[in-house]
């Protein structure tokens, strides 16, 4: 979230770009803390400067809410999820760009639009992530599917997965490949990482002419 309006019980938000643009504003994810407003206290939140014409919010889809505490929690309120009794009466509209809105946005010559919604609080102190829709991270979701797909013997023959280069922040991007019959398919990477650390680069490279 970029910047927030604080209006009494009611907030006008206005959310950064989305990533690797210059203009568009889509997604949305940030966190709440609330040290006072009490249980049951109702509190709407207007996101005002969205791009897209339609949104599925439109439709009826609520956003994805998680609590940061989740030990205690039933199982349907933990991990990312929806729920009616927190988030409620969402209506998308065109912004009225001349009631109250961002100076830092109200200069660009474009429509936006709001997704307004009632968050309607929990418990005294509680933290809660909302989200367009639940996060898909490297280390807990891309990460584990890859190496629980690699662990499974009935996917030895046809799948194999390289570190095919290294993140601005040190992790490992890998690369998946299937194909029948894997273990006769030639692993370039393989090879590549073998002549980058070989000082036999002539053994490295006739081998690499006998496999291709």
């Amino acid at each position: 979230m970029q910047r927030q309006v604080p209006i009494s019980f009611e907030y006008d938000l206005y959310i950064g770009n989305d990533t690797e643009t210059a203009t568009h504003t889509h997604w949305y994810y940030f966190q709440m803390i609330n040290n006072k407003p009490k249980q049951g206290q109702k509190i709407r939140l207007n996101i005002r400067n969205l791009m897209r014409t339609k949104s599925l919010h439109a439709e009826g889809m609520l956003p994805k809410i998680y609590y940061g505490k989740q030990e205690g929690l039933s199982p349907s309120k933990r991990g990312w999820h929806i729920d009616p009794a927190v988030t409620s009466e969402l209506k998308f509209f065109v912004t009225d760009q001349k009631a109250n809105f961002d100076a830092q946005f109200s200069g660009r010559d474009r429509q936006y639009y709001t997704i307004s919604f009632i968050y309607t609080v929990q418990q005294p102190s509680e933290t809660i992530y909302m989200a367009y829709d639940r996060p898909y991270t490297f280390s807990q979701d891309l990460k584990k599917f890859m190496d629980s797909k690699r662990n499974e013997k009935r996917y030895s023959k046809i799948l194999r997965i390289n570190a095919l280069c290294k993140t601005l922040s040190g992790a490992e991007c890998k690369m998946m490949t299937i194909t029948e019959d894997i273990h006769n398919n030639v692993d370039y990477f393989g090879l590549l990482t073998a002549f980058q650390k070989s000082n036999d680069q002539a053994k490295i490279c006739e081998r690499i002419k006998s496999m291709t």
